[in-house]
């Protein structure tokens, strides 16, 4: 549940609404180019993206306190695949978030906007779970599905939010024994960065409105908590965790989000810039003492069982 009381989200709030940028004039180049390989493409979605090969390519610098310059390649087959209005949302949803770079930077991101939508199967892996990527100074996403929130996941990545790898042997034993898991690791990198891609939605999706920005946690963390107890259904009879970072996304992210206001009274405590984790002991002793997220029934005739979102809500353009 999110406290409308809680001034801690009016904090985080205000500080993505001080950010301040400005964004140079843009290049355009169309070419033909193949979508690129990359590690974490399910081989089906791969087979599909090299038929996209009419490429897009926008080219800018964002201007914050440090400078970032961005190529967005957008891949299309016989025609540009996204609007006017779609790709302006791209590429200003990208300028937002990369503006709190902490140093100056290239970034390359690669998009092809596949229709294919993650659901759930008999196993869990990159094909029903992933949409994007990211590999030193190049992103990749290929789903048109939740494409904005991807977006911003693997921006985060790239920022370097967290460690690009976090494993913890006592966190992850603490985490299979709190919820019985059949597991044998857990990247809580990838909760870490995941939890922050779903603060920059919801903002970004509020439109500057404080009371829609609350409307917003308060759904994605209802939705968040009815996936999460999915997973742990799914738990039961196979390692979800086999193929891809599923206990990550799904179920350490809702307990952050079921947590909120301690994780980020310690961020903004103990964080560079509230986002930028310093002190990787700190933040396993904030987290081992969380509230568990409470169970809750899951039916495979609920609206929501077949769908491996990890967000519920739209942007106007994107439905």
């Amino acid at each position: 549940m999110i406290s409308k009381k809680n001034r801690v989200y009016h904090r985080l709030f205000s500080h993505f609404q001080q950010q301040r940028y400005t964004l140079s004039d843009f290049e355009i180049e169309k070419f033909t180019n193949e979508y690129p390989d990359n590690y974490l493409m399910d081989p089906s979605l791969r087979k599909k993206a090299l038929k996209y090969t009419r490429v897009l390519k926008c080219s800018w610098v964002i201007h914050g306190d440090h400078t970032v310059k961005c190529s967005f390649l957008m891949y299309s087959r016989n025609k540009i695949e996204l609007n006017e209005k779609q790709m302006k949302t791209l590429i200003d949803a990208v300028s937002f978030i990369l503006s709190f770079s902490l140093k100056n930077q290239h970034l390359v991101i690669h998009f092809v906007p596949l229709k294919d939508k993650k659901y759930i199967s008999k196993n869990l892996s990159n094909g029903n779970v992933n949409s994007g990527s990211s590999h030193h100074n190049e992103i990749y996403v290929y789903r048109y599905e939740e494409c904005l929130k991807v977006l911003f996941h693997e921006c985060i990545h790239f920022l370097g939010f967290s460690h690009r790898s976090f494993f913890s042997k006592d966190l992850v034993d603490y985490y299979i024994d709190k919820y019985h898991l059949n597991v044998q690791s857990i990247n809580f990198n990838e909760a870490y960065t995941e939890i922050f891609a779903r603060l920059f939605f919801c903002y970004y999706l509020s439109n500057q409105s404080y009371p829609r920005f609350l409307h917003l946690l308060e759904t994605e963390y209802q939705f968040s908590h009815y996936q999460a107890n999915k997973i742990l259904v799914l738990n039961q009879i196979m390692d979800v965790n086999q193929n891809t970072n599923t206990i990550a996304y799904y179920l350490i992210t809702c307990e952050l989000f079921h947590n909120l206001h301690i994780f980020l009274d310690f961020c903004i405590e103990h964080n560079q810039d509230i986002f930028y984790l310093k002190h990787r002991s700190l933040f396993q002793k904030m987290i081992l003492p969380l509230k568990k997220i409470t169970r809750k029934k899951i039916l495979k005739s609920q609206a929501n069982y077949s769908t491996m979102r990890m967000t519920i809500s739209h942007h106007p353009f994107f439905p």
